[in-house]
């Protein structure tokens, strides 16, 4: 402890005097600097700092990596909440804090219903994601390998069943990439609505039927239950399959005020892989944890500038949502917490055949025959071409 009380005040004073040396703002005079020992990070926020500063602060990253005593490989985090320049100091690996589902539930952060508690901020608040919120509805979770982005995904999922009864939320899961390795552990969960999907045109039929779901409950004015849909690696879903883009597009749209919810995940967030304007517009919540360059963290989280390059590897993650953007550690799930969900035989849902779907959207029949005097008609009566 006395070891990380060393690091912590060392390297935080090392910062204030090398801002002092080089843009002359000073602790006291021009900010009030306050410090939280975070999971995997020290924060250093200036508060009351002139704004303008926060560019200069932004260009001298690599200066301020250097005087926190770290190497190019741990660089700094620098972002601005509002109200001031907030400084993110990365601990060395023997200081990390691990954050589990045990700390989260003594502390009584798990809540009941459709949210996924997924772990701890910096100042240690536990952050979630409501997805009872129409603009929380949805959920895009990237990330390099080994980010944890998996092991994030199935914790919202975790959530959800243990959170929820089976009445009140299904739970759909697609992974035609891996055929399902990561989920077998979820295969018979009582809120399943259907036996993990791992079949291409499987994949296709369920978000078929999701996103006629839609169009269901819009009518019948329906909210519940509560229907979420995991894709797993969605770039190889969708690389495969363009008719998925316009389901999912769908769903993304309006499907989140009737109760439909998508949790897509993705080791690859290229701008194109989203495919539909729609699709990127209305996923506007976003986890990203560690990925290789900053066009990447552009990519993952729509805006630039975000720093997910300098994350600290496994459950290291930004969260982006309508609050702004946070740093986030995510608690592990392990074997254990799984194994106590409720279980059940799985049913099959009923599908729609896409080649019906396909010929329904057309016409039924040939049209009438136009008879020669509704040509006539049409030609030289005022409005005619309007009765035709």
């Amino acid at each position: 402890m006395g070891e990380l009380k060393t690091f912590c005040y060392t390297a935080s004073h090392r910062v204030m005097h090398g801002l002092a040396q080089e843009l002359k703002i000073v602790p006291h005079s021009h900010y009030r600097p306050v410090g939280y020992n975070a999971a995997r990070v020290l924060l250093l926020r200036l508060s009351g700092v002139n704004p303008h500063y926060l560019k200069p602060i932004l260009q001298l990253q690599r200066e301020l990596t250097m005087w926190a005593g770290l190497s190019d490989k741990h660089k700094v985090r620098i972002g601005w909440d509002g109200q001031g320049v907030i400084i993110e100091i990365p601990k060395p690996p023997k200081f990390w804090q691990k954050v589990t589902i045990e700390q989260l539930e003594l502390r009584h952060y798990i809540r009941r219903g459709p949210i996924a508690t997924l772990g701890l901020g910096l100042q240690d608040d536990p952050k979630r994601i409501n997805f009872t919120d129409p603009t929380t509805a949805h959920v895009l979770i990237t990330g390099a390998t080994r980010s944890g982005k998996t092991n994030t995904a199935r914790l919202t999922v975790w959530n959800i069943v243990h959170n929820t009864s089976p009445t009140d939320s299904k739970v759909l899961i697609v992974d035609v990439a891996k055929r399902g390795y990561k989920w077998n552990d979820f295969t018979r969960v009582a809120h399943l609505a259907h036996p993990v999907i791992t079949d291409l045109t499987e994949a296709e039929r369920v978000l078929c039927w999701l996103a006629q779901e839609v169009t269901r409950r819009a009518e019948r004015r329906q909210t519940t239950p509560h229907v979420f849909v995991v894709v797993d690696e969605l770039k190889a879903l969708v690389d495969d399959s363009k008719a998925s883009i316009h389901y999912l597009a769908r769903v993304t749209s309006t499907g989140g005020e009737f109760g439909l919810h998508l949790i897509l995940v993705t080791q690859y967030p290229q701008i194109q892989m989203l495919g539909s304007p729609d699709l990127k517009r209305n996923v506007t919540t976003r986890l990203c944890g560690k990925v290789d360059a900053a066009d990447a963290a552009a990519n993952a989280l729509g805006i630039p500038d975000s720093g997910a390059e300098t994350l600290q590897g496994y459950g290291d993650f930004l969260l982006r949502d309508f609050n702004g953007l946070s740093r986030l550690t995510v608690a592990k799930l392990e074997a254990h917490h799984i194994d106590p969900l409720p279980r059940a035989e799985v049913t099959l849902l009923e599908l729609p055949d896409l080649q019906e779907v396909i010929l329904g959207s057309k016409p039924s029949r040939d049209p009438d025959p136009v008879e020669p005097e509704q040509v006539a008609l049409a030609l030289f009566e005022p409005m005619g071409i309007n009765r035709l």
